[in-house]
């Protein structure tokens, strides 16, 4: 029998009803099968998940290459494992102290494979220092190419707030990444499995900084890169396992901030490429920095004060080399380098001071190349130059 409702009111109930069951299939959420709570979730989707982690859920397991939003800050009693393995999985926590959404304890293990990240958006209220103790497996550079793990800050004015993960395996080579401010590092064991960790840094976020803090860092055996001019801030003790074959390397325009940093164990090999910053740290944080470690100047790096107000001494005691120049440009004119290896001959890119003191008393340690002080002074094993005098 034809229908006497106009074809306009027709359409409209047949729109209406379309939308109630999307609306309705949007609301349904997988229940775990044998403990495993599996969300699969298409290319373009996100799907938000706000229900706890129950004791009934031993895994999370998240496919598909859409976006899990997970959202409940009261899983912080969660003992069960997470697996991103395609896609976005995103813990995102209304907490400035916390992140409690995946677990917060040492026995949960976050495995990030291949392609799929791992994404934590916290908000920044304040200066604090956060830890997450959870082990986190890392490996690719995400299905957006802004890494494995990637920091996401929401909200506050604040920039000066560590968010630190203790433990961290790499299954692979894997980048990390932070973005819209924030400092994002690590403050426990870092196992690189001989392979590659980068942090590669956004020209619109300069305020972001890679940091490694705390006295309990550990480097086993792998590389370490920090490109597109990031910066990578040091504090506390750092012990490194590998030897000089493994690597720590500042890309091109990027930073090494030292606050009171020390090095202990076998050391890696640090490299500067061109247009680096090694920069000291300020006030009362340290009087020295100290760095044993074998350097490598692939270009020309400029050492100099993290801060106007430092009063800070430099040392570079392991064996320089390559053909990079150093040029000391410090904001302060007692701030001073030292240089007290005695292997550097194959360093030949030469000396400035252009500003502040350099001290390279020791035999062995100016390498071969030009010597300049243009604004600094150098104080020589030979003499003294100062001015604008060059040699060399």
């Amino acid at each position: 029998m034809k229908s006497n409702k106009p074809k306009t009111t027709r359409s409209l109930l047949a729109a209406l009803a379309l939308c109630a069951g999307l609306l309705g299939r949007a609301e349904e959420q997988p229940q775990p099968i044998d403990g495993v709570l599996t969300f699969d979730v298409p290319e373009g989707a996100v799907v938000r998940y706000a229900e706890p982690l129950g004791a009934d859920i031993r895994q999370l397991v998240k496919i598909g290459a859409g976006t899990l939003v997970v959202t409940n800050d009261a899983n912080g009693a969660f003992l069960g494992t997470v697996e991103v393995r395609a896609g976005i999985l995103e813990a995102q926590s209304a907490l400035t102290t916390t992140l409690n959404v995946l677990g917060s304890r040492a026995e949960n293990t976050i495995t990030v494979s291949e392609g799929a990240q791992l994404l934590a958006r916290i908000p920044i209220q304040g200066q604090f220092t956060k830890r997450f103790p959870n082990n986190l497996v890392l490996a690719g550079n995400g299905p957006d190419g802004r890494g494995a793990l990637l920091f996401v800050r929401s909200g506050g004015s604040s920039w000066n707030n560590d968010h630190l993960f203790s433990n961290v395996t790499l299954a692979g080579d894997a980048g990390v990444n932070m973005m819209w401010g924030g400092r994002m590092g690590f403050d426990g064991r870092l196992d690189f499995n001989s392979h590659t960790l980068t942090y590669r840094s956004y020209a619109s976020e300069t305020s972001d900084s890679l940091i490694f803090s705390g006295s309990q860092t550990v480097f086993r055996n792998g590389h370490l890169k920090v490109v597109n001019g990031g910066g990578v801030t040091w504090q506390g003790t750092k012990t490194f396992e590998g030897g000089p074959d493994c690597t720590v390397t500042i890309g091109q325009g990027g930073k090494l901030d030292l606050w009171g940093a020390a090095f202990a164990g076998d050391l890696w090999t640090f490299v500067f490429e061109e247009g680096t910053f090694l920069r000291m740290g300020a006030g009362t944080k340290a009087s020295e920095n100290i760095l044993p470690m074998p350097i490598r100047l692939d270009g020309n790096v400029t050492v100099g004060n993290y801060m106007s107000t430092a009063n800070m001494r430099t040392t570079l005691s392991g064996t320089l080399a390559g053909a990079g120049r150093l040029t000391m440009a410090a904001t302060s004119k007692n701030a001073a380098l030292w240089l007290t290896g005695t292997a550097n001959d194959g360093w030949s890119g030469g000396l400035s001071a252009n500003a502040g003191t350099v001290w390279a008393t020791v035999p062995g340690s100016l390498g071969t190349g030009p010597l300049r002080a243009a604004g600094g002074t150098l104080n020589l094993y030979g003499g003294t130059i100062t001015g604008n005098t060059g040699a060399g």
